[in-house]
């Protein structure tokens, strides 16, 4: 089913930003997206992206259909810093991704490159997620679901460490059956950005970069300003000499329209 065509949408930039790791291009301007147990096509052309999916309701959430991004690049090119990011960077879209599977994911992300992120997490997906079929123009294509709770508390810190985790198959382990044994992945939901933000600092694996990530590509939070060294290497001066106070400064800076900043700096600086 065609969700409808979205325009001010660049797949690409939005795909290839960092922000999310299970896609691939199945051939020139045509992308199979995988969230949890569901998948999408993307088709980009000069005018809008067609989107098909059967999950119609999960995907106009997930790629923030409802938001006026046009108005948005409006609003922060009066920054004049920003005005070449967002010329680069127009019509990336800041997903609003499952609460699970992004923990998850930026946990694994933490000190490590894309290509060996998207790896681990495929990894892990084909041990403990389901196979499924999807018809990607007559071809049928195998993809895995992304694990369950119940499933990702089976992992073992021997799998972990196998799937490429590292050092971080600990905190995946300890996080993933803390997440098991509470309430915090539905009251992570309903709370703002600063209560969020500091529930999310006592799961093991997160700290600041990683809470503000999770907050902005997932719980939809979109004054975070997360602080990698993409973004610390762009933006320190002699007064901003670490990254709390990078963080600090572009949140009072941008507001509440801090983390689209943030993704346009990001890639931006990243790419060129």
């Amino acid at each position: 089913m065609q969700v409808q065509k979205l325009p001010f949408f660049n797949v690409r930039h939005t795909l290839q930003c960092g922000q999310v790791f299970r896609y691939f291009e199945s051939s020139k301007d045509v992308y199979c997206v995988i969230s949890t147990d569901k998948s999408c096509l993307l088709k980009q052309n000069s005018q809008s992206v067609e989107i098909y999916t059967d999950d119609v309701e999960y995907f106009v959430n997930y790629f923030d259909c409802s938001t006026d991004y046009q108005n948005i690049e409006g609003v922060l090119s009066n920054f004049s810093e920003l005005c070449l990011a967002i010329e680069f960077c127009r019509g990336l879209r800041i997903l609003k991704q499952d609460l699970l599977e992004t923990i998850v994911s930026f946990i694994i992300s933490s000190n490590n490159n894309i290509g060996r992120i998207t790896k681990s997490l495929n990894a892990l997906c084909e041990s403990y997620g389901q196979c499924v079929r999807i018809d990607i123009d007559g071809d049928k294509q195998s993809f895995y679901t992304f694990p369950n709770l119940q499933s990702l508390c089976q992992v073992s810190k021997k799998e972990w460490i196998e799937f490429g985790s590292g050092y971080r198959a600990d905190y995946l382990m300890y996080t993933v059956r803390k997440l098991s044994d509470s309430d915090i992945l539905s009251e992570l939901i309903k709370l703002d950005y600063d209560l969020a933000y500091k529930k999310l600092l006592t799961l093991k694996g997160v700290g600041p970069k990683v809470a503000n990530c999770i907050a902005l590509f997932s719980l939809g939070h979109r004054g975070g300003f997360p602080v990698d060294t993409w973004i610390f290497k762009s933006l320190q001066t002699r007064e901003l000499d670490t990254k709390q106070k990078v963080h600090d400064f572009y949140t009072r800076r941008y507001g509440n329209l801090s983390g689209y900043a943030q993704q346009y700096i990001f890639y931006f600086n990243r790419e060129k």
